[in-house]
Formats: structure tokens, sequence, C-alpha cells
């Protein structure tokens, strides 16, 4: 081992810009400062709230999870690099809710999702299959878009204080 390492030249430094420990440890402009997660259950008529966070955001990526409390239906809203907005819809393929939401589409002169098959190669016919369906266009006013979302899941039968799972995730910096 000692033919492979000189302790003799061995030295601490820090990297350039740092003065001292501290700088080290201490998120550096330019440089990705964490990452942020959130969990709750709140009511489906709170969504703008959480929605309008998506929205606020300074973070890179930042992404808002809206569950059901059966878990059959999701919307998601993400957005990218401070200002790209998306938005989209996740059910199990044949059921009620991708009924509920084609309909909810079509009303509103929306893009239906594709219709898909299961792979041919798929080892468990009867398993269930989550489709996933971007919800555009999109407005880029928050309110507007939390009123999407509220409207397609009352389509699905879902009311205003239905206990809905919020995941809210943001990654921050600028890397």
């Amino acid at each position: 081992m000692a033919d492979f390492v000189n302790y003799n030249k061995r030295e601490v430094t820090l990297p350039a810009g740092c003065k001292d420990l501290i700088d080290v440890l201490r998120p550096r402009e330019g440089k990705p400062a964490g990452r942020r997660a959130e969990s709750g259950i709140g009511p489906l008529s709170e969504i703008a709230e959480h929605v309008q966070g998506v929205f606020d955001s300074r973070g890179r990526i930042s992404a808002l999870q809206i569950t059901s409390p059966d878990g059959r239906i999701a919307a998601n809203v993400r957005k990218k690099l401070g200002k790209h907005i998306t938005a989209l819809v996740t059910f199990q393929r044949g059921s009620e809710q991708e009924k509920a939401v084609r309909d909810f589409l079509a009303s509103r002169g929306m893009q239906p999702p594709r219709d898909s098959e299961a792979p041919k190669l798929f080892f468990f016919p009867d398993l269930p299959v989550q489709m996933f369906c971007e919800i555009s266009p999109l407005s880029p006013d928050p309110l507007e878009v939390s009123r999407l979302i509220l409207d397609l899941f009352r389509r699905v039968g879902l009311k205003d204080d239905a206990l809905m799972d919020y995941h809210y995730f943001e990654v921050s910096g600028d890397a």
C-alpha cells in the first residue's frame, strides 16, 4: 500500500471559491441545494392552494400528485426549469374512470388518451394496466388549472369533501 500512497504529499485543500469549511457545507448559488418532499391528506376542495404551490415554486422541478382516496385516479401537475407547466391524469385502462376522463376531455375539446393495448409480450393478462393522459392545452393560470382538475375529479364521482392524498416534490438549484 505504501508504494501507491505517498503520505508525505497528502494535504487538505478547500474547493475553489471556499474560504473555510462552512463554505463547503453551505449550498452555493448555481449548485443544487437539495430536495423537498411533503405529503398530506386534505379535502378535494383545497386543490387550488396545492396547485398554486407548484406555480409559485422557484425550484428547477416541482411536482404535485393528487390521488383519489381509493387510488384509482390521480392527477399530476409539474413545472420544469421554472416555467413549463404540464398536467396529466392516470387511471386504469378499461375502468369507469377511463370512460369518465374520456368524456370529460371530449366535453372540454381536449385531446383524449390514445387507445392502446397491453404489450403483446405482456405475461400477466389479468394485471391492471395504468394509462397516462396529458391534459392539453393547459392554461398558464393556476386557478384555471385547479378548476380543471377539480372538475375532472368531480366527473369521476368525487365530492369536494373527499380526502385526497397530496404529494409535493421539489428539486431546487440551478445545476
